[in-house]
């Protein structure tokens, strides 16, 4: 009898799992409008008037939303797709609409396919590991779920920037919006600085995640200087 007991409990055990390994993370992403100075959008001396308007664009944006649809081994961060595009504001945020970036986690490696001013782009590159503080005398719960804090520093913009990450153990997976990824368990909320990103609603159902596979293909090192170079011949800095 006791060996029938066993066998269930393992098959329920697999199947608890099986059902939070798979599913959809709806996030709300919020600009931190206090936080946004010139100096986050351009700090050339002479171009005071466009870092001005940069800056105002910024603080007037609206909260956009996104999703990470998710499996065991690997994820994709999208933008809404039913939001109404705005070049502009999506630029502000680091993405389009029509941007994707696809995770493995058991590989190490990502693909960001990029609209660069209307040509895509396929951005092959390992993953940057984060050097997380886990501090679990710091809990919250969201949506029902307890969640732990943890600290990393990164550079954006050439400027070293405190990132916060609550994370779920109940969803034993590394996954989290755009870059943010290595802990032991789902982002379920983000505070980068200038942007916020929170959880919403997650749905948990089987998840068939396919890889970016339209554009250009090249490294991030690579991207970044197509990138410099087009904003250059664009817009002049």
């Amino acid at each position: 009898m006791n060996k029938y007991i066993l066998i269930w409990f393992l098959f329920f055990a697999n199947l608890v799992f099986s059902q939070k390994s798979s599913g959809i993370i709806s996030y709300k992403v919020i600009i931190n409008k206090k936080n946004i100075s010139m100096n986050d959008t351009i700090k050339s001396e002479d171009k005071k008037e466009i870092a001005n308007f940069f800056t105002g664009v910024l603080k007037k944006s609206i909260e956009k939303n996104f999703e990470l649809f998710f499996n065991d081994s690997v994820s994709l961060f999208v933008e809404k797709s039913e939001l109404e595009f705005n070049s502009l504001n999506s630029n502000l945020y680091g993405k389009s609409n029509t941007d994707k970036l696809f995770v493995d986690i058991k590989e190490s490696l990502y693909i960001n396919q990029i609209d660069l001013y209307g040509k895509n782009f396929l951005i092959l590159d390992t993953i940057n590991k984060l050097n997380w503080v886990i501090d679990k005398s710091q809990e919250k719960s969201i949506l029902d779920k307890k969640t732990y804090k943890a600290t990393c520093i990164r550079k954006i913009n050439n400027k070293e920037c405190k990132i916060i990450a609550w994370f779920s153990e109940d969803i034993p997976l590394g996954f989290g919006p755009d870059f943010y990824s290595g802990l032991p368990g789902l982002i379920l909320e983000l505070d980068t600085g200038n942007l916020t990103y929170k959880c919403d609603s997650i749905i948990f159902e089987e998840q068939n995640i396919r890889k970016p596979n339209s554009g250009k293909k090249v490294s991030q090192k690579e991207f970044d200087i197509i990138a410099n170079k087009k904003q250059v011949e664009i817009l002049g800095f």
